[in-house]
């Protein structure tokens, strides 16, 4: 009777859970809808099925931490390489991991291209992009590369849009300020089947 009444408890629990979620979804779903009636808002768009959602971070980062350079050119779908006096760098976007395309001795893997070719997309009419620091995070990884949020001259932010696209995964393996938006972003991703999630 015990084993009964302990296996109908995790039932009801977990039942309990993911209603918890589908209405939590629901209720995200339509706040957006309502501020995007309100404010007729150009940060809410809605492309491929995936929301994208310029969040508060990426506006108040992006209106008083910039960092502006040159591109120099996309090397995959979470690699840049920009120039500023005369200083080139390679650039790494922090928080985010897209599939491997030029990882010496490993195979492309699926949706490499479809990602490198994504950010090229996006920035195909940029000269110059903003990058802001991570404050909580490392400032470069491994191989040097520079770890940052990018984006564009209107503001748009790339990190989060390679997420929300299907393009990218969250990379939360190390700190970060973004961990749960991030996260966040690819659940919704993969819930609306975009990108590498189809």
């Amino acid at each position: 009777m015990r084993h009964l009444v302990l296996v109908s408890l995790s039932l009801l629990l977990t039942a309990c859970t993911v209603e918890n979620t589908v209405l939590n979804l629901e209720e995200y779903f339509e706040s957006i809808n309502y501020v995007q009636e309100q404010n007729n808002s150009t940060n809410i768009e809605i492309q491929n099925n995936a929301v994208n959602v310029e969040s508060d971070w990426a506006q108040v980062a992006f209106a008083n931490r910039c960092e502006w350079y040159d591109l120099e050119r996309i090397v995959d779908g979470d690699t840049l390489i920009v120039n500023r006096n005369s200083d080139r760098i390679r650039v790494r976007m922090i928080g985010i991991d897209t599939p491997e395309s030029k990882k010496e001795g490993t195979p492309i893997e699926a949706y490499a291209l479809q990602a490198s070719s994504t950010l090229k997309n996006l920035l195909q009419e940029e000269s110059e992009v903003c990058l802001i620091e991570d404050l909580v995070g490392d400032k470069y990884d491994v191989y040097d590369r520079k770890l940052s949020y990018v984006f564009r001259t209107d503001g748009k932010d790339l990190n989060a849009a390679m997420i929300q696209l299907g393009m990218a995964q969250a990379y939360t393996r190390f700190p970060m300020e973004r961990k749960d938006e991030f996260i966040g972003y690819e659940q919704a991703a993969r819930q609306a089947k975009v990108g590498q999630w189809k």
